[in-house]
């Protein structure tokens, strides 16, 4: 009887952390990057719903529109530099606060990185162009074992 107790108790557990697929946000204006990214969050993030937007405008309205329904992007990668006139660091400004998790990526260094993010805290997670697919796997995985 304790066996099968502890059996449900597992599945039951295993239902609420699977029970739905994670959304996420790609803010990407270089659409040659979509099937390297669809291989990482597919890899990282089994089932994930991915929507892919040009801007960092398109990025908001969809944001604003999930945050209004009570939908949040369970994870946001964005470019720093977009078509446009607003940076991928404009929405994360604007959006970082929320439930959502932020990576952001760009080919500027590390150091660059860090100084047009400023003193802001939590900084958000960086990756460096070109992107290494196995490094991002990793660090897509690492931030979904959090949830």
């Amino acid at each position: 009887m304790e066996q099968q107790e502890a059996i449900q108790e597992t599945m039951s557990h295993s239902d609420t952390v699977y029970h739905r697929s994670a959304h996420i946000l790609i803010v990407e204006d270089d659409i040659t990057m979509e099937p390297i990214w669809k291989y990482v969050i597919e890899r990282a993030v089994p089932g994930a719903s991915i929507k892919w937007v040009t801007t960092e405008e398109a990025a908001e309205k969809i944001i604003a529109h999930r945050l209004h329904t009570s939908e949040e992007f369970d994870l946001i990668i964005s470019d720093i530099f977009l078509s446009g006139s607003r940076t991928g660091i404009d929405l994360w400004k604007r959006y970082g606060s929320s439930n959502s998790q932020f990576l952001l990526m760009s080919a500027v260094s590390p150091t660059k990185f860090a100084k047009l993010v400023g003193d802001a805290e939590p900084t958000p997670l960086y990756v460096q162009k070109p992107i290494n697919p196995i490094a991002c796997i990793d660090t897509i995985s690492e931030m979904f074992s959090k949830f």
